[in-house]
């Protein structure tokens, strides 16, 4: 029979120990790993999404759009400060004014919320639309005078089943992006984006809410006062 020293079982034991902490330092080392190229992707997304997302000067684009009092336009660049106005379209075909944003910089902007005035909602089975004009220089929206559209029309349908666009992914922004046929330059940081991350917002433009006398929602003048909100994504 063969014995069994304390000695030969403390020698097992302390190679053991030894195994485990080298396991463990590896452990450690891939976790930290991990967790600086996540920072370092992060980053670099950041920096690259929000400084010249496509090669085009100027660009409105909508999601399809949830029923509601608010419209939320999931990308626009602006080669000059100026607004984003938003329409709707009625049982006659004819388009109704719902509102305008605040001042957007020049530049790319994401999830710009336009609140409808006078609280008027959209219903699903309707369209919307939504083209940019430049600012006349004052920074305050006059229909009659910031009339120059600088980006083409972005026309989407109203659907209560669609998900809610301020919550679409970068990635998907990117997509939506590309289906309305503009070239998205950001292509290696949609590729390294985590597809669960969700545009930066956090920087909000507050707009001067104001009522105007005349309520008539059939008035389709570009010169009515809105009760807007923008969000516009950090330059």
């Amino acid at each position: 029979m063969t014995t069994v020293h304390a000695s030969d079982i403390i020698i097992v034991l302390v190679s053991l120990i030894k195994i485990m902490k080298k396991i463990v330092w590896l452990l450690v080392v891939i976790v930290l790993a991990i967790i600086l190229v996540g920072v370092l992707t992060n980053k670099d997304l950041d920096e690259y999404v929000f400084d010249n997302f496509i090669d085009e000067s100027n660009a409105v684009v909508l999601a399809e759009q949830v029923p509601g009092n608010r419209t939320v336009v999931s990308y626009t660049k602006l080669s000059e400060p100026g607004y984003v106005l938003v329409y709707r379209e009625d049982e006659n075909g004819d388009r109704v004014f719902l509102g305008s944003s605040d001042l957007i910089p020049m530049g790319d902007s994401f999830n710009v919320v336009v609140r409808h005035r006078n609280g008027m909602r959209t219903s699903s089975g309707t369209k919307v639309f939504a083209i940019a004009v430049s600012d006349n220089g004052d920074g305050v929206f006059d229909g009659e005078i910031d009339n120059n559209q600088i980006a083409q029309e972005s026309e989407v349908d109203v659907d209560a089943g669609a998900q809610d666009p301020s919550e679409l992914t970068i990635a998907e922004i990117g997509e939506l992006i590309e289906d309305a046929g503009f070239d998205v330059t950001a292509e290696e940081a949609l590729e390294t984006n985590d597809s669960q991350s969700t545009v930066d917002t956090s920087s909000e433009v507050m707009n001067n809410e104001t009522e105007t006398d005349n309520n008539d929602e059939t008035d389709t003048e570009m010169g009515v006062d809105a009760t807007v909100e923008t969000e516009t994504a950090i330059q």
